[in-house]
């Protein structure tokens, strides 16, 4: 069987571990793959590992024909797969949930750190010879409030916690009770969390529900002072009206691993956050330590392999079980 494997993430050791399971491997040259050279890659696939940036269409996967399953290289998939179309074709979508999420919250943190201690300003106060110190924030005592309470957002919660003693209110889908009882954390409307927290987490899926959930309303709402930390989606955020509240200075700082536009363009940006000080940008970088990578790689050689040789796959990796149960 053949199993097309796109992007630059995987070494040759990783294609040798496939070839160990007695596949065939189809590679790309152009990791960079337009809908016309997917469409003729695809045609021979049995199984396919999302790993690049490309866009898996309705009209690639009509192409599929002896598709049998597709492995995604991360957890936000609704960006890269056309996953009602995937749904309607009996064609069943894994994901690597939960291989990245140490790393995710690590970097998450320590985005906070950088905010609230002025690292930047205060590196760049010595490089241009100003040698200005400046007041910055203590975390302990702190709000941080979680939007988002599955397994990054609870380490992110951990590591406030324990680590610098700041109080923790979350909402979520579902309630966490367990963490409730054991931790001390405190459940929350969003509203409630809006107007308390000192520090927004935001740490939920791509959906149609989760565009623009901040808002000119709901930023309005916030702390007078607070920060924004996305390390999920920017378009969490409506980009205008967060221009507007930092240019209030009713948002303090924000911190965001992407942008609406990527790469950005520096000289013509329509969101003008990028000629803000006190606006972080970072590359869509928050999973990519050596670890989490590999974990992330592993897991969705597994997850092919299993959908392909009718293994169990764990629920939390399946974007659309129903497929399965109906095959």
């Amino acid at each position: 069987m053949n199993i097309l494997i796109t992007g630059n993430l995987f070494s040759s050791r990783h294609h040798d571990m496939v070839r160990q399971l007695g596949y065939t491997l189809q590679l790309p040259v152009d990791p960079e793959l337009s809908e016309n050279t997917l469409l003729e890659a695809v045609a021979d696939c049995d199984g396919y590992i999302v790993a690049g940036h490309e866009r898996v269409t309705e009209r690639v996967l009509n192409a599929a024909v002896r598709l049998r399953g597709i492995s995604f290289v991360g957890t936000g998939y609704q960006q890269a797969i056309d996953i009602d179309a995937a749904t309607r074709q009996n064609i069943p979508v894994t994901t690597t949930a939960g291989a990245n999420a140490r790393a995710v919250a690590e970097f998450t943190v320590g985005l906070l750190l950088s905010l609230a201690k002025r690292f930047s300003t205060l590196c760049q106060s010595v490089h241009d010879g100003s040698w200005r110190s400046q007041e910055s924030l203590q975390m302990q005592g702190k709000t941080l409030g979680i939007v988002g309470m599955g397994m990054i957002g609870t380490q992110v919660a951990m590591m406030a916690k324990n680590g610098f003693g700041m109080h923790i209110l979350y909402t979520s889908r579902t309630r966490k009770l367990f963490l409730e009882k054991e931790s001390g954390i405190q459940y929350a409307s969003f509203d409630e969390i809006l107007r308390q927290s000192d520090v927004l987490s935001l740490h939920l899926p791509s959906t149609s529900g989760t565009r623009h959930l901040l808002g000119a309303t709901e930023l309005q709402q916030m702390k007078p002072g607070a920060i924004i930390l996305n390390t999920a989606r920017p378009w969490h955020i409506d980009p205008f009206a967060l221009y507007d509240a930092i240019q209030q200075q009713h948002i303090a700082a924000i911190a965001m691993d992407g942008y609406y536009q990527e790469p950005p363009n520096l000289k013509q940006d329509p969101y003008r956050l990028l000629m803000c000080p006190n606006v972080m940008i970072t590359p869509h970088s928050a999973y990519r330590t050596h670890e989490a990578v590999e974990q992330m790689i592993r897991q969705s050689i597994e997850n092919i392999h299993y959908l392909l040789c009718g293994g169990q796959i764990a629920p939390h990796f399946l974007a659309n079980s129903y497929v399965l149960a109906r095959r």
